[in-house]
């Protein structure tokens, strides 16, 4: 599996939004493609975007489930890191 699946989860989770909060989805989605690691990104969007459950994720990846929540702890730690990613949502400024 590899990146195509974003632009499936952009389409999905814009398409019937309203616009403030389809900007707020677009903002995230182009940090978690800012993720160095495509697994970390993939573990991400599977989870959370396209509600697979652990299980299923990690057959997708050929990993443990183990595996796969070490991963996702990963990612999410690196987008809670991300300061453009706050700026551009405004939790810097508490917004």
């Amino acid at each position: 599996a590899s990146l195509t699946g974003l632009e499936d989860c952009r389409e999905q989770a814009t398409e019937n939004t309203e616009p403030e909060r389809g900007q707020q989805i677009r903002t995230l989605l182009a940090a978690i493609r800012r993720l160095p690691d495509e697994r970390q990104r993939q573990a991400i969007l599977y989870r959370f975007f396209a509600g697979l459950s652990d299980n299923e994720i990690a057959t997708r990846l050929g990993i443990t489930a183990g595996h796969l929540r070490v991963l996702r702890h990963r990612g999410l730690a690196a987008l809670r890191r991300d300061q453009q990613l706050a700026g551009d949502l405004g939790w810097l400024n508490g917004e």
